[in-house]
């Protein structure tokens, strides 16, 4: 009952709100979590935990898809911003905080904290760039594009 009345108050005043696309995906965040505890009680209700002496529960069509893209639909953004604001939370709540306070796109947040988090690039070997660069010749030259 509670996530009806959450999802009517939504639907009702979202729009009177302006609200830029990286606010709308820092609240989906919440809203993906409220719908995975959802979906997760729908499973319970339809699995037969008691070995055949429970009756199934007969629940009505619900829509299919995971809580992240129905998330995102409820408020118009897309998949990919409301994982990249769930990324933010989940690994860096500062950055998080800047998006839900308007300093900072959520895309521009994300990709700043992925690169942050993610160790540098070894350079690669002189025996890994020559391989490399035999492997371009060699297509070239089977395409055609260079003579032998």
């Amino acid at each position: 009952m509670e996530h009806a009345i959450g999802l009517w108050i939504i639907s009702h005043n979202l729009h009177r709100r302006h609200l830029t696309t990286s606010h709308r995906a820092a609240i989906a965040v919440e809203y993906e979590r409220v719908e995975a505890i959802a979906a997760a009680a729908r499973r319970r209700a339809t699995q037969n935990n008691k070995g055949g002496d429970s009756e199934p529960v007969i629940l009505p069509e619900q829509s299919r898809g995971d809580a992240r893209d129905k998330a995102a639909e409820r408020f118009n953004v897309s998949g990919k911003s409301v994982s990249d604001a769930k990324f933010l939370a989940e690994h860096d709540p500062e950055a998080f905080e800047r998006v839900r306070n308007g300093e900072q796109a959520v895309s521009a947040a994300a990709k700043e904290a992925r690169t942050k988090n993610s160790p540098p690039k070894p350079e690669p070997t002189i025996e890994e760039r020559a391989k490399k660069a035999a492997e371009r010749i060699y297509r070239e030259v089977a395409l055609g594009r260079r003579s032998r």
